[in-house]
């Protein structure tokens, strides 16, 4: 590409470049070097060489009216640095340098952080004015960091130049304070509608100056956080909210699809598969954005979305869903109990537990939004100090409206082994858990595995747990 707008070494690290690259140059670099370069008293002196991939813009010798922008992206693969470029949820507010008549700005602001972090230099000539970036208004060259949440604002400020003798005025315009929550010594807050600050920063040495004020809540996003979709195929999600009059945004959408910013709506049709974490946001009119994360599954097929658990939990259906297949297994039964007899040497021998059934329902139906009840049966042990008692494996189920049996998909728990505690007969032998699948429910059902019954020198075997197309396999 003559100007790319990310790279990767796949696994490592991405970047990418929100203004383009067209004077990158990348290539592998052989470098050497000892850990006492690092620190001189590190016992390892050894010189290591590898080779490493070295990345540089070539801008030219003193260039004029020059500029760069990028963002690190570790640990990412080629896919998702790929993705993030469609998306960034960074964006560059300014990145330019100061003139005649006005102040130079570098800002960038992240959607999802709900950051805003500038530097605002002074015009080459005439007076230090100081300038205006997104919500920030400065009355002199400065450092300012601004950090949005649900009902706070904080704001960092600091005179990296040194040369600043009395104060400096910031007013976060659009930005009004219900109180004043901290405040740094050598800060005065001046207003509350705009927050105005003036901060003293004569003799600071560059350090920064903070505070922290409430504000009225940003709007909430009320939508449905789970949405599912098939590459090629066209989908649509509304953002909601708890309030009226805001203009909506999504950052981190897999490619091919976009966000409507005035009716909130996201449409189009993915064009690659993976689970994809979207940043949401909405913004009022008074400037206060509220943020969510949208988790999006994008597969090939519909059968290629899916999801294991293996332990009970809630589950939210996702927007776009109206049916899934759940299959579930039971859990194994317990072994029976058995107890060797003091110095009589006599020594009973249990019946080995049956296996879970498995129970299918092709198709389900279910309601965007609503929420489900996952139940993962948990295997048992039999404690049981008298003959003859077994203890089976717990149900699985997957239920719509309580955390009870369900009455359309049950996978029953295998039949527990008999314990031999207090067989008195000469053999001192229980009988196993029998396989089945009564009281299993589904259009498929297949039975887990009989548990063997207990024999001269060994405790009976349990069965295995039903396969998704068999019985299981008895002891």
């Amino acid at each position: 590409s003559t100007s790319p707008t990310w790279c990767v070494l796949d696994g490592v690290a991405g970047y990418y470049f929100p203004e383009g690259a067209s004077n990158l140059q990348a290539q592998f670099v052989a470098g050497s070097g000892a850990w006492t370069t690092i620190n001189p008293t590190d016992s390892d002196p050894a010189i290591y060489t590898d080779y490493y991939l070295q990345i540089v813009s070539k801008h030219g010798v003193n260039p004029t009216g020059a500029k760069y922008a990028y963002v690190i992206l570790p640990n990412r693969t080629v896919s998702s640095v790929k993705a993030y470029a469609a998306n960034p949820d960074v964006a560059i507010l300014s990145n330019t340098e100061p003139t005649s008549t006005t102040a130079g700005i570098q800002a960038v602001k992240s959607q999802t952080l709900g950051v805003v972090a500038a530097n605002i230099w002074a015009k080459t000539v005439g007076p230090d004015n100081g300038g205006t970036i997104d919500s920030i208004s400065v009355s002199k060259q400065c450092s300012v960091i601004v950090k949005e949440t649900y009902n706070t604002i904080s704001v960092g400020v600091a005179d990296p130049t040194q040369s600043n003798t009395g104060t400096i005025t910031v007013t976060l315009n659009g930005r009004a304070s219900l109180a004043t929550l901290s405040a740094d010594s050598g800060v005065t807050v001046t207003g509350n509608n705009p927050i105005t600050l003036s901060v003293n920063v004569n003799g600071s040495k560059g350090k920064s100056f903070n505070a922290s004020f409430s504000m009225s809540p940003a709007p909430v996003i009320a939508s449905n956080l789970n949405m599912v979709g098939v590459t090629g195929s066209p989908v649509s999600y509304q953002i909601s909210s708890d309030a009226s009059g805001v203009t909506y945004g999504a950052t981190g959408l897999p490619l091919g699809l976009s966000v409507n910013t005035t009716t909130g709506v996201i449409t189009g049709a993915p064009t690659q598969s993976g689970t994809y974490a979207v940043t949401l946001s909405a913004t009022n009119g008074s400037g206060r954005t509220g943020y969510a994360t949208l988790t999006i599954q994008v597969g090939s097929s519909l059968s290629n979305l899916s999801s294991t658990f293996g332990a009970s939990t809630t589950w939210v259906c996702p927007a776009n869903v109206t049916a899934v297949q759940v299959e579930c297994w039971g859990a194994g039964g317990a072994g029976g109990s058995a107890q060797r007899v003091g110095a009589s040497g006599a020594v009973q021998y249990g019946g080995g537990g049956a296996g879970g059934a498995y129970a299918k329902k092709l198709t389900y139906p279910v309601v965007p939004g609503n929420t489900y009840y996952i139940n993962v049966g948990t295997c048992s042990s039999n404690f049981a100090s008298t003959n003859g008692v077994a203890v089976a494996g717990s149900d699985s189920w997957f239920n719509s409206s309580t955390n009870t049996d369900s009455l359309l998909i049950l996978a029953k728990g295998g039949a527990g082994g008999n314990s031999a505690v207090g067989n008195t007969t000469s053999t001192a032998y229980a009988t196993g858990g029998l396989g089945t699948t009564n009281g299993s429910i589904g259009n498929v059902l297949y039975a887990g595995g009989s548990g063997a019954n207990g024999v001269s020198g060994f405790a009976g075997g349990g069965g295995s747990g039903a396969g998704y197309a068999t019985n299981g396999v008895s002891a």
